[in-house]
């Protein structure tokens, strides 16, 4: 027979052929030397042939014609790049890298040549060597090509460069052109009430913040380094300025993209990079003594100081990331900056943001109540929404921790980018339609959820629970019947809403007017008509591109006037009213919108501008402006002056600065026409107080945000949340609560088991073991019986155990019964014969003594049988065991001794052996005891024991 074993060498990895005979002539194989084979009968070691591949086949040539042409077609690529290596997309291609990513192609076309031809040693360890190097080296610097171009398709603007009117919305804002107008209302309102500030009037800037931190930052600077200088003291009438930062939380210029035209506004963009805007009321009577605008203008240099700028305070913004921004600068200089939608709990830092107050409440609050009303209705399962500016990212940290402290779950959280692609909208959209968690809680604004509320009303999505934080739980924006199904039965926080006398009427004054000032005018106007705006001076139709220079001859009019009287910082800048064409857009769309006729009115439209039957965040703006005449007034010690009403007035001969202010501020305390009380705590925050928001249809179809209940963040925990559940109306126009549960709850009887990997809240149902029970729903663990209990069938309680005992009526008991007796009769029965027979050799020789102690012994194994027929009682379960264990033991004492005998005596050859006297009788009695012993008192101190337990329990009881 022949056996062929081939040996795998682990650390050389050589092959070593073994040919082993095994036949009666050969007692082993003997190994072929190295490069050599046996041959086919095994008997002979012959040289290896070498297989390669060679310049002369077919495979060869082609390798070769290929790595050459590879190698002559990359070298002609570098020769090409080398030559026009200074021009632009050389330069834009990162030429180092490209050169590098030839010259590892054509090593890489060469090294494959060292495949080719007869190998030898140094070939063969350098091939793979050289070949493996250049192919990294090609790879890689494919790879940093590869990001070079995805980092350019994810550019969207250079680096450094920020346009005011490259935010993209839907359209124009006219919620925050509202909160704007009511700041504007709230100024002229309080320059008409003679009581408050008599002698000194209120002026402002608007600048716009873009919603972004460096648009704002520039505003900022360039608002404190352009207003009056005689703002700063008390000249004509005491004229104080108010600047009103960011107006709009997504921005009032966050508008449609027909206002990226240049000649609409040419210098709307060019100067709200810069920070400067003047706006125009539209009200015709600019003149009067009471209720005009105090629209100043500087000739301050632009690198003064911020230690002495003129502003008094800032109101704004409304978006939590620039209002940051904004508060950092701010609060070294103790310059007020008073919110009235930034939300983000950050800002309560007063280390960082030392002067920052706000009339809005903290998020720290708002998150407090969605997390007790999320887990009010049993949701344990939630998802959240956000985008990345602080207002979302610190609100959702805050409700996930405080979430997962009340035992809830987090499914998935969403980040909304801040120019989402379609890819990235279907992703989320994607997420939402297949979790199992149907309520969602979304930290962002309308204009920020818009493109994703889109794709899921486009996808007909149903079923999902939206919970709104107050940034968008009352936007008119998404109550358009295209979200209907979707929306209906929003729940949501929101701030307390109030109705200001007088607020619609200011509003509808409106007008649009081509005076620059006016753009916002004209862009609401066009907005809610769908019609563009025309102005023309004489039939010639003058053109668009006049505007900027009609600007530029105002401002040069208005900065001369300025010259002549610097100390003036009442002007109204009206001059000559010119007037101009003002076209929407250049594009067709716009063209091909009707011509505003004028014969608009605003009463007849409803929008989210013209509803003022309960404002809520205007309110807070009304607030703020509020807030600061109150601390002027105080500062200014309006009520130390004269005696009578008619000799009232604040004292106006000293110098006032923003650190005065501030500190007054955060001391104002007053009640206002509402009868709320206006104060800030010592973190600069209002009382917390929201209104519960359910988002409900009329019966004409229309969403209408409906109160069903409060949160107040100042009472006691179990009186903070108030809900009216019989108002609500669910997601869909259902009246049933919407379940979201990672896992249905564990019914009574089972057990939860975590999943591994999984969140807590992510379980399957277990039932309980024999002898535990759960009586609760959700029960982690299930509890054990205890002692003679046992769980019913549901494994819902313990119930008492049932004796089940061996009866002397049943057919196993009578048979016990029937065998016990017969064998007590027989030994009985043997014992008298032995008894009778007790003289005789036989029964002489065979040890009467142990023979009569065997009997006994077993007579009572069988009577100790019965004590296991009928009901236990607490002795006899005690003495049984006992009794049986002892007469079992000494039964087997009596058979051992009884064996030995007879053992020795077949050992023993001659009569009288010594053997027999070694074991005598009393060496027999002593080997019955010593083997009963130890069992009687095992069975004694067992009794013993169980008498001491019982008698304890019984104590307990």
């Amino acid at each position: 027979m022949l056996i062929i074993l081939i040996l795998n060498e682990m650390m050389n990895n050589i092959k070593t052929v073994l040919i082993i005979y095994f036949s009666p002539d050969s007692a082993d194989c003997f190994p072929c030397p190295k490069e050599f084979w046996p041959n086919a009968e095994k008997n002979l070691c012959l040289p290896k042939l070498v297989e390669f591949l060679s310049f002369h086949e077919v495979l060869g040539i082609i390798l070769a014609t290929f790595s050459i042409a590879g190698a002559c077609l990359t070298i002609v690529t570098a020769i090409v790049f080398f030559q026009h290596r200074c021009t632009p997309i050389v330069r834009a291609n990162n030429s180092e890298l490209s050169f590098l990513l030839l010259f590892s192609l054509t090593l890489c076309f060469l090294c494959s040549l060292t495949f080719i031809g007869h190998p030898s040693d140094w070939s063969c360890m350098l091939r793979h060597t050289a070949f493996g190097i250049t192919f990294v080296l090609c790879i890689s610097c494919v790879l940093g090509k590869t990001l070079v171009v995805l980092m350019a398709f994810k550019a969207t603007l250079p680096v450094g460069i920020y346009f005011c009117f490259g935010c993209v919305a839907s359209s124009f804002d006219n919620r925050a052109f509202r909160w704007m107008m009511t700041m504007i209302f709230a100024v002229e309102e309080i320059n008409r009430n003679p009581a408050l500030l008599p002698g000194v009037r209120l002026g402002y800037h608007i600048m716009d913040s873009c919603d972004h931190v460096h648009t704002s930052l520039r505003a900022l600077l360039s608002l404190l380094t352009h207003s009056t200088t005689g703002q700063n003291t008390s000249v004509d009438r005491g004229s104080t300025s108010i600047s009103a930062l960011g107006v709009d939380r997504k921005s009032i210029n966050d508008i449609v993209e027909k206002t990226r035209n240049k000649q609409r506004m040419p210098r709307i963009e060019n100067e709200g990079i810069k920070g400067w805007r003047k706006l125009y009321y539209p009200d015709d009577d600019r003149k009067s003594t009471r209720g005009n605008v105090t629209i100043t203008e500087s000739t301050t240099d632009s690198g003064r100081c911020l230690t002495g700028s003129p502003i008094m305070a800032v109101i704004g913004l409304a978006s939590s990331s620039p209002t940051g921004a904004i508060a950092h600068i701010l609060g070294p200089f103790s310059i007020p900056l008073v919110s009235y939608f930034a939300t983000c709990a950050c800002l309560t830092d007063k280390h960082t943001y030392p002067s920052f107050l706000r009339t809005v409440p903290s998020d720290l609050f708002q998150v407090r109540g969605l997390v007790e009303l999320v887990t009010f209705f049993g949701w344990n399962w939630v998802g959240t929404v956000g985008t990345p500016d602080d207002y979302s990212r610190y609100g959702i940290q805050a409700f996930s921790h405080q979430f997962r402290q009340r035992g809830g779950c987090l499914a998935y959280h969403l980040t909304i980018p801040q120019s989402p692609t379609l890819v990235e909208i279907g992703a989320m959209a994607d997420t939402l339609q297949s979790s199992k968690a149907k309520v969602v809680v979304a930290f962002a604004t309308e204009g920020q959820l818009l493109e994703l509320f889109s794709e899921l009303a486009a996808r007909n999505v149903t079923g999902i629970q939206w919970i709104a934080s107050e940034a968008w739980v009352t936007a008119s924006l998404l109550t358009s019947p295209q979200f209907h199904f979707l929306l209906q039965g929003t729940l949501g926080f929101s701030f307390p809403g109030v109705y200001i006398p007088g607020l619609r009427e200011f509003l509808l004054k409106v007008r649009p007017k081509a005076e620059p000032g006016f753009e916002f005018h004209n862009m609401l106007w066009e907005e809610l008509f769908g019609c563009r705006l025309e102005f023309t001076t004489d039939p010639s139709q003058a053109s668009a591109n006049d505007l900027d220079s009609i600007i530029e001859q105002d401002d040069q009019r208005d900065s001369k006037r300025h010259t002549k009287s610097p100390s003036s910082s009442l002007e109204t800048h009206v001059g000559e009213k010119r007037t101009f064409k003002f076209l929407a857009n250049e594009n067709t769309t716009a063209r091909e919108r009707p011509v505003c006729t004028g014969a608009e009115d605003l009463s007849n439209v409803h929008s989210s501008y013209t509803e003022v039957s309960k404002v809520r965040i205007s309110y807070n703006v009304y607030k703020a402006v509020y807030a600061i005449a109150h601390a002027l007034h105080n500062l200014l010690e309006c009520d130390s002056v004269g005696d009578s009403t008619t000799e009232a007035g604040c004292k106006l001969n000293k110098s006032n600065t923003p650190t005065e202010l501030l500190r007054y501020l955060k001391m104002v305390n007053f009640t206002n026409q509402f009868g709320e009380k206006v104060h800030f705590d010592h973190n600069g925050e209002p009382v917390p107080l929201y209104d519960i928001i359910n988002w409900q249809k009329d019966s004409r179809g229309e969403i209408r945000f409906v109160k069903v209940g409060s949160y107040d963040g100042s009472v006691p925990i179990d009186q903070q949340l108030q809900l009216n559940q019989s108002k609500i109306v669910w997601t869909g126009g259902l009246s049933q609560v919407p379940v979201s549960l990672c896992s249905d709850p564990c019914s009574p009887g089972s057990r939860q088991a975590r999943r591994p990997g999984e969140p807590q809240c992510c379980f399957d149902c277990l039932p309980c073991a024999e002898g535990e029970i759960s009586n609760q729903t959700d029960s982690t663990e299930c509890t054990q019986c205890p002692e003679y209990y046992w769980s019913d069938k549901s494994k819902v309680e313990c119930v008492a155990g049932v004796d089940d005992f061996l009866s002397a009526y049943d057919t196993m008991g009578i048979i016990l019964i029937t065998l016990t007796l017969l064998g007590v009769v027989m030994t009985t029965v043997i014992t008298t014969i032995f008894h009778h027979f007790r003289t005789t050799p036989i029964v002489r020789a065979n040890n009467s003594e142990i023979s009569f102690l065997l009997l006994v012994s077993l007579k009572l194994c069988f009577l100790c049988s019965l004590a296991f027929i009928g009901k236990p009682s607490t002795w006899t379960c005690r003495l049984r065991q006992a009794a049986f264990g002892v007469s079992f033991v000494l039964c087997l004492s009596c058979l051992l001794v009884k064996s030995i005998v007879v053992l020795l005596a077949f050992r023993s050859t001659v009569p009288g052996s010594g053997a027999m006297k070694l074991f005598g009788p009393s060496q027999q009695r002593t080997l019955i005891l010593c083997t009963t012993a130890p069992q009687v008192g095992y069975r004694l101190v067992e009794i013993s024991h169980t008498a001491s337990i019982s008698s304890l329990l019984a104590v307990r009881q």
